[in-house]
């Protein structure tokens, strides 16, 4: 007769204090590298979200870059266009800033005419929001939630009624300095104290005046340059000489002069007599000329204005 043996089983209950450990380790691991990781997204994702925020600032001062008109000449356009100069901060710099609140200071955007020549007619005024906050934001701030820095171009922090020509972020820790993603970062409209980074929102312009002949005796050319001047169209700039027959007179006399970017005008008037005022009306029906020119960040060859 053949014995039956009870047959053992092999399986084990459970894990030993040591694999249990093992396997906690493991799990520990695992999470460590996968918050690591997700940290790092998270980080990067809010670096590429202040970035596009510096961008988008930028953009709303000066225009995106490369822009053109269906005729293929450069189109210019924000802030700086339409006001004629930097925005200022307002409030305690964070707030109430002029690329998305209108000041009441600031003409509403029209096509106008400057004073005392109404046969010129230029873009000008506040058409903003040129930035957008979000929904029921009321603060500009990067991808950390940390509120941009306004500067002015030499460096120093603006407060309320200083211009607005550099932005600048602390970067995920908060403060000054840093690497990584501490670090800070910035976009520069107007620095001077780095020549390469400025002055982007200026354009250099030089004008070639050429005269008819005969011309009166006594006559001297008049070279008005129009634009915004906070917000509203005005001289901005005036230069005169003394008119000879058939001359080409190169104003301003000895150099160039830095206009801010956008659509401008130039008009070349022959008068006789005194020099009128730069907001003075010229006269009736002067000799003169009337060039558009929109002004480009760095400037323009020189401009010619020929006076029939």
């Amino acid at each position: 007769m053949r014995l039956l043996h009870p047959v053992k089983n092999t399986r084990r209950a459970g894990l030993t204090l040591v694999e249990l450990v093992v396997v906690l380790f493991i799990l520990v691991l695992l999470a460590t590298v996968a918050v690591t990781s997700t940290d790092g997204l998270i980080d990067q994702s809010r670096h590429d979200a202040t970035r596009a925020s510096m961008t988008a600032w930028e953009e709303a001062l000066i225009g995106p870059k490369g822009e053109r008109l269906p005729d293929g000449s450069p189109w210019i356009r924000g802030f700086v266009a339409d006001v004629g100069r930097l925005p200022v901060v307002l409030g305690d710099g964070s707030t109430d800033q002029e690329l998305w609140t209108k000041p009441d200071a600031l003409p509403a955007f029209a096509i106008a005419s400057p004073a005392g020549d109404a046969e010129v007619r230029l873009p000008a005024g506040w058409r903003g929001p040129y930035l957008q906050l979000g929904v029921g934001k009321t603060r500009f701030r990067d991808g950390w939630d940390g509120a941009f820095e306004f500067r002015k171009a030499d460096g120093a922090v603006a407060i309320a009624g200083d211009a607005a020509a550099i932005l600048r972020s602390l970067g995920a820790g908060g403060t000054p300095g840093g690497v990584g993603y501490d670090a800070d970062l910035s976009v520069t409209i107007h620095s001077s104290i780095a020549p390469m980074e400025g002055p982007r929102h200026l354009g250099q312009l030089t004008f070639r005046t050429v005269l008819p002949s005969p011309v009166p005796a006594g006559s001297s050319v008049v070279l008005r340059l129009y634009g915004p001047v906070n917000g509203a169209l005005q001289t901005i700039a005036q230069w005169d000489a003394a008119a000879a027959a058939g001359a080409e007179i190169v104003l301003p006399a000895g150099g160039s002069y830095p206009a801010t970017i956008g659509p401008r005008a130039v008009r070349a008037y022959l008068v006789t007599g005194g020099i009128p005022g730069s907001e003075d009306p010229i006269g009736a029906a002067p000799r003169s000329a009337i060039v558009p020119v929109t002004v480009v960040e760095g400037g323009l060859p020189e401009v010619r204005v020929e006076i029939p």
